[in-house]
């Protein structure tokens, strides 16, 4: 057992604090007595106050320290056995309630801790978009205990993923793979969370069985050429549209998510020499991404004094991009493979419904990566950390594909 040393804070006052030291696991833990002594009583070899005439109560002082020195020591050896990392903080939390400086509060269930959990995100102004889906999540398990009893932190292992999962399968629910798979992902973001916090030790859960494997689902981007016949479309007799009109097409040139480009203003348009760039910190990740302004962006802002038309709900948006959609004639069969309830099923749509708001970022991803503009610089505008996550915004068929390696010098 690593030992409790007693140090003075300063030997030459007259009076000085007393320091516990702690070193363990490569940390070293620094913790008040709240004890002062002249230098003159203090016996450094035996790490007390000496037994001096002059200093009346020694032996009450000096007992207190073992009680800091017996505490410190059991605080650590349950640490030991219960093999949990124990953190600076911890420590110190610990032994103020093992000195009866503070209440040790009282651990939350589960679904407590992810209640508290998404008050705690909102408070700190987490994206809306995220807190609804942590809501859902809540809602969800709240549900399944409902029907199967209480689950708590240990009851979260692979026996549980496959309760749950078929329940999220099955009627009325009847979710999809991926959705589930989110609900899923969630779930383990709190009982990761709940660990930091101490409530649980178990770790079933970071198995790489604990998942469900993701479905491909086709998601669809606007040609340069369906652009066009949007950004063309006489709308004057339809101010609603127009507006959505508009407002889509910054999106799909500048790769900025909804809740970016919705917002634009005057205060994000600068110039970098000659160019005149749009610079904005993103919402989601608060990285600051700087995209050059073409001249339909341009356009669209100048018809509007300078900013954005005025803005709507994102669902709202999605509903009218399908009108608008519709309007122009985006009417290609789009044929895509869901998982629902637990049912693989072929779905054939018109590719106007599909249109939403995200739709504006995989075409700008897809349009400017087929146009030749490299990836890096691509990705300094999306804001994607790997390749692989970009490449997913990447949604060009085999036939472009094979249209756009033609163009390359090995194929001529």
């Amino acid at each position: 057992m690593a030992n409790v040393r007693f140090n003075l804070k300063n030997r030459n006052e007259k009076e000085t604090l007393v320091v516990l030291v702690f070193r363990y696991d490569g940390k070293k833990f620094v913790y008040s007595t709240g004890q002062k002594i002249n230098p003159e009583y203090w016996n450094d070899e035996e790490q007390k106050a000496r037994n001096n005439r002059n200093f009346k109560g020694a032996v009450e002082f000096n007992a207190y320290l073992e009680k800091l020195r017996y505490h410190t020591q059991d605080i650590y050896r349950k640490h030991l056995n219960d093999s949990k990392p124990l953190s600076l903080k911890d420590f110190k939390a610990e032994l103020d309630i093992a000195l009866e400086k503070e209440q040790r509060k009282e651990k939350p269930s589960l679904l407590q801790f992810i209640d508290e959990f998404i008050k705690r995100k909102e408070e700190a102004g987490k994206p809306y978009g995220s807190i609804q889906v942590y809501k859902k999540t809540l809602k969800h398990l709240t549900d399944y205990t409902k029907k199967y009893g209480v689950v708590n932190y240990e009851d979260i292992d692979i026996d549980f993923l496959g309760k749950f999962t078929n329940f999220l399968y099955s009627a009325p629910r009847s979710f999809s793979v991926n959705y589930s798979l989110k609900l899923i992902q969630n779930l383990k973001l709190f009982m990761n969370e709940a660990a930091e916090y101490g409530y649980h030790i178990n770790n079933a859960y970071n198995s790489r069985k604990f998942t469900i494997k993701k479905e491909d689902v086709t998601h669809i981007y606007l040609s340069t050429d369906e652009l066009e016949k949007i950004y063309n479309e006489d709308l004057t007799t339809n101010q609603k549209l127009d507006r959505v009109r508009d407002t889509f097409i910054v999106g799909c040139l500048t790769g900025l998510r909804f809740s970016d480009f919705s917002k634009i203003q005057p205060q994000h348009i600068k110039k970098v020499g000659n160019v005149e760039v749009l610079e904005i910190v993103t919402q989601k990740t608060r990285q600051k991404v700087t995209i050059p302004i073409s001249s339909k962006v341009r356009a669209i802002l100048n018809k509007y004094n300078g900013v954005m038309p005025r803005p709507i709900s994102n669902q709202k948006m999605n509903k009218y991009l399908k009108d608008l959609g519709e309007k122009v004639k985006i009417n290609d069969n789009v044929v895509s493979v869901r998982t629902v309830g637990g049912i693989r099923t072929e779905i054939v749509q018109k590719k106007y419904e599909l249109i939403s708001t995200h739709t504006a970022r995989r075409s700008f991803a897809t349009n400017s990566f087929k146009a030749g503009v490299p990836v890096i610089s691509i990705k300094k505008i999306t804001g994607h950390s790997t390749e692989a996550s970009f490449l997913q915004y990447i949604k060009i068929s085999s036939e472009e594909n094979a249209v756009l390696m033609a163009q390359n010098d090995f194929f001529k």
